[in-house]
């Protein structure tokens, strides 16, 4: 008896595994629509323009190495599909679901991919040029070593989005948002990050020359060892951020705020920082060369080592700030002494 029982509870649990295996690895993708699709891509269009209410169901399709340009995709579900090394220039995926996709080294030449969900793919090396990715979703996407060029991300999500080493030139992110992003070691030269929201977000080592970063919030960001050579971050918002040793040539930041900062040994030559807020900042070692530092507020910021030689110091706010050893233009001392006469003593006038 007990040898019949152990045999049933041995082949009911055979057939629970097949069951759970059939699960694991079924295929989810309409045979229908892939038919369609391997007949090529002019078949494809004609096919959607015929039925534009069929949804196409593409899942988990292997659909890599292919020339996919023209393709219309708009809307279709893409979810977890592979098109690594696949050409989808001049295609449409408008609104296409797109997550945990594969989209290693595929090109994108003048692609509309505008409310597309790509979040949790992997897009590493991908090429994406004169495209429009608007109010795309690319939430923990991996867009490492990529290759994006004057294309559109306006109100598009980067929410802890991986874009380590890779060149971002000319593109358009305005009121995008990169919460707890990593841009490190990457270029991202002329272009627009206007409005957006990059609080928490890793931009060491950066190249962020030409910049625009107009009203952006880049609060508790890391900007430290970056280049910022004549970008532009008016009104931007950089509390508690960290830009130790950055390169700020040229950079403008009118009405910036830098309270609570780290800004230890950053160049800020030739700079315009017109009412910037620096209280409460760390800035041993940082150079104001000729910078333009009118009605700047450095109220308890600590400025020992500074370098203030011939920088316009017009109605700055130096009270309590920490001046010792700060090299500062001759032309300045009767300024000072009248708003903090003790700190002017620990200056080092040239």
């Amino acid at each position: 008896m007990f040898k019949y029982k152990l045999i049933f509870a041995l082949s009911f649990l055979f057939l629970f595994s097949c069951c759970s295996s059939n699960k694991t690895v079924r295929i989810n993708y309409n045979k229908v629509h892939i038919t369609h699709l391997k007949k090529g891509v002019k078949h494809w269009n004609q096919w959607r323009k015929e039925f534009p209410q069929i949804i196409p169901d593409l899942r988990y399709a292997n659909l890599s190495n292919l020339n996919l340009s023209g393709i219309n995709l708009k809307g279709a579900n893409l979810h977890y599909v592979n098109l690594s090394h696949s050409n989808l220039s001049n295609a449409d995926l408008s609104r296409a679901i797109l997550t945990k996709s594969n989209l290693k080294k595929a090109f994108l030449n003048k692609t509309i991919l505008k409310g597309a969900d790509l979040s949790k793919s992997d897009a590493q090396e991908i090429t994406i040029t004169f495209s429009n990715l608007d109010e795309t979703n690319l939430n923990e996407t991996v867009l490492n070593q990529s290759n994006i060029m004057q294309s559109s991300f306006r109100k598009s999500n980067f929410y802890k989005t991986s874009i380590i080493k890779a060149k971002l030139i000319q593109n358009d992110f305005y009121r995008a948002e990169f919460k707890w992003a990593k841009l490190n070691f990457s270029l991202l030269n002329k272009s627009v990050f206007s409005f957006a929201n990059l609080n928490h977000t890793k931009l060491i080592k950066t190249n962020l020359s030409h910049t625009q970063f107009q009203n952006a919030q880049l609060k508790n960001s890391y900007l430290n060892e970056s280049n910022l050579f004549s970008a532009n971050f008016n009104g931007a918002n950089l509390e508690e951020a960290n830009l130790n040793n950055a390169r700020c040539h040229k950079t403008s930041f009118i009405k910036t705020n830098f309270e609570s900062s780290s800004l230890n040994g950053t160049e800020f030559n030739f700079g315009d920082l017109r009412e910037a807020n620096f209280e409460d900042a760390r800035l041993k070692y940082a150079n104001f060369h000729q910078s333009n530092v009118r009605e700047a507020n450095f109220e308890d910021a600590d400025l020992s080592h500074a370098k203030l030689l011939h920088a316009n110091l017009r109605e700055t706010r130096l009270a309590s700030a920490n001046l010792n050893n700060t090299n500062v233009s001759k032309q300045w001392k009767h300024f000072i002494l009248n708003q903090d006469p003790k700190n002017a003593e620990k200056i080092f006038w040239r």
